[in-house]
């Protein structure tokens, strides 16, 4: 197995630790394994690209582990319960999101979604939310921010979608 791969299925095992430590309070725990999870997946593909090592086996893995390991992100919900409302939708708005990718890409026949700049940037934005809102309970303009990029990859997702 190469280090993309090995990397890619090193998030798959971790998703339910980041689930774990989330959802019973461990902040800490959480905290680190969502780094971690999150450094795997810019690794992996960081890697596939520089030593050329595209499979379509490492593209569903990719996929297969986004899928697990992003939602423990709901787990931010028990850290930090005071956080208002409309993060909890864009959160759950970004699932969905990833879902009609990952349903898009199946009725292309193949199981990868596409990674845009959209994506990349909502993903980026959202990580910095997810830790900051955990160790200084809640910071208003990343709200925003996270809105507006979100707004973006909506748009953006549409556009794909409608080609």
């Amino acid at each position: 197995m190469n280090l993309p791969n090995a990397l890619s299925t090193f998030r798959i095992i971790l998703a339910p630790f980041a689930y774990t430590a989330g959802f019973t309070g461990h902040a800490t725990a959480f905290i680190t394994l969502y780094v971690l999870g999150c450094i795997s997946d810019i690794l992996d593909g960081y890697f596939a690209r520089k030593w050329k090592q595209h499979s379509k086996l490492g593209s569903a893995l990719d996929t297969i582990a986004d899928v697990l390991f992003y939602p423990s992100a709901l787990s931010i919900f028990v850290l930090v319960p005071d956080i208002p409302l409309l993060i909890w939708y864009i959160i759950f708005a970004e699932i969905a999101l990833m879902i009609l990718a990952l349903l898009v890409s199946w009725k292309k026949n193949k199981l990868t979604m596409d990674h845009r700049l959209s994506g990349k940037a909502t993903a980026t934005i959202t990580f910095i939310c997810i830790i900051t809102f955990v160790l200084y309970n809640y910071v208003f303009w990343l709200a925003y921010l996270l809105i507006i990029i979100f707004a973006w990859a909506i748009i953006d997702k549409i556009q794909v979608c409608l080609k």
